[in-house]
């Protein structure tokens, strides 16, 4: 699919990205880091051969900024959330 996008003339791709690619703390619910860093790892390599420019979106937030499973987690987003020291540490992450 790469080879028919650049094939195209498109020279720029977005690769959107979760937080928790990069980082994830104990009692964080995802999976698959491993894997993901991996798949990650690859599409990079296959589109710098092929010449593309990349721009990576940082796609999530830890503590999710809207709530729904996109952004890695269900329920109340806490990306803003203060903790009893008046500390964001999701923010500061």
């Amino acid at each position: 699919d790469l080879e028919r996008l650049r094939a195209t003339g498109l020279n720029t791709l977005k690769v959107p990205v979760p937080h928790f690619l990069l980082e994830q703390l104990p009692g964080e619910p995802y999976v698959g880091q491993e894997d993901m860093q991996a798949a990650f790892s690859r599409v990079v390599g296959w589109s710098l051969d092929l010449g593309f420019r990349l721009v990576i979106d940082l796609h999530t937030v830890p503590g999710s900024a809207n709530g729904f499973d996109n952004g890695g987690r269900t329920g109340p987003p806490n990306f803003t959330q203060r903790n009893a020291s008046g500390e964001m540490p999701n923010v500061d992450r």
